[in-house]
């Protein structure tokens, strides 16, 4: 099979309402080449784009091998995608953010990471103190 140079990626926040083995035939008939399998908090604070195709809570090796073979059955890439606010926003919710994240990249890891190309994406996310005041991104970090 000839490998695409630019292979497209279905983001399965686009089809929140559908459950991970409905995203993935979804995907395949699409002709996508893989799926950024988005993996919101479920008590996160943000009310859009809040997909969550992963069961990440007690995510086991054999949740791991059972995932794979799922993406491998339909010839589908897997990349995990949490994107919270990672740096601004109320500080309980950006540790949460990040805690969460933390969860993704252990996932990834039971995956088998990059021998089976399995990523983690995030938004690194925006300082709205910072982003209201003139020359605020230019200032140091408190």
């Amino acid at each position: 099979m000839k490998q695409i140079q630019n292979p497209i990626w279905l983001m399965s926040s686009a089809y929140d309402k559908l459950n991970q083995s409905e995203l993935l035939e979804t995907a395949a008939r699409l002709g996508a080449q893989g799926i950024d399998l988005c993996v919101f908090r479920k008590d996160g604070s943000r009310e859009d784009h809040t997909a969550t195709h992963l069961d990440y809570d007690g995510f086991t090796p054999d949740d791991a091998k059972k995932t794979l073979e799922a993406f491998n059955s339909k010839g589908l890439r897997l990349s995990l995608g949490a994107f919270e606010n990672m740096i601004g926003g109320e500080e309980s919710e950006r540790l949460k953010n990040q805690n969460h994240l933390l969860k993704l990249i252990r996932i990834a890891y039971l995956l088998g990471g990059d021998e089976n190309n399995a990523m983690v994406g995030t938004f690194v996310g925006y300082n709205h103190e910072l982003g209201n005041q003139i020359d605020g991104f230019q200032k140091e970090p408190r």
